[in-house]
């Protein structure tokens, strides 16, 4: 029976994926440029913040726009930082609100209870 022992852990990998996409999560985008000085002034916002939500949650994704610029040109970014948060539905909002701890917690918040 060396061929069950393979079975369990194939089996205990895909339970593990199923289950992150079971999950209702949001994606908070941060559109960054290194050379830009409000992104660097940002940075330890932004760090902050993730520590405040759990990955299950909150999934922070940051897009370096010098490295990809395309990608930062088909999200339609014109400056930094940018934050674009993928609701529940899978729908992209840019964030309008103050670029402080405070308010992009509320923020987030706000989208975790809808």
């Amino acid at each position: 029976g060396g061929g069950n022992a393979n079975l369990q852990m194939s089996g205990f990998s895909l339970t593990e994926t199923e289950e992150d996409k079971s999950e209702t999560r949001i994606i908070f985008k941060g559109y960054f440029a290194g050379w830009c000085g409000a992104c660097k002034e940002f940075k330890p916002i932004w760090n902050n913040v993730q520590k405040h939500f759990p990955k299950k949650k909150v999934v922070f994704k940051e897009i370096d726009c010098v490295k990809d610029e395309d990608v930062c040109m088909a999200a339609g970014v014109r400056g930094y930082p940018t934050l674009v948060l993928q609701n529940k539905n899978g729908d992209d909002e840019v964030y309008e609100g103050r670029r402080t701890e405070q308010d992009i917690k509320e923020y987030l918040n706000k989208q975790l209870s809808k």
